[in-house]
């Protein structure tokens, strides 16, 4: 029996109740991103991207920054995890 990857096509973390942040793989160039948008709730109810409010990452990069966050989460909370 073959092992398969488990593939993430897209996460959404809830900012709030006006927005979210979102997820993905992108791919540019032959070369694979996590891309992460911060989406805001419009007045018929949908998210939208607002330009400016996106960016990617390589994937040694988007480990870096899952780290870093998680480091400051604890510091934040004054180790209380």
């Amino acid at each position: 029996m073959t092992e398969q990857a488990h593939t993430i096509e897209e996460l959404e973390v809830l900012k709030g109740s006006k927005e979210k942040i979102l997820i993905r793989p992108w791919e540019n160039r032959g070369f694979n991103y996590v891309s992460i948008a911060i989406q805001t709730l419009n007045q018929e109810g949908a998210y939208v991207f607002m330009k400016g409010r996106s960016f990617a990452l390589q994937p040694t990069e988007a480990r870096e920054l899952a780290d870093a966050l998680a480091a400051m989460a604890e510091t934040v909370e004054g180790g209380s995890r």
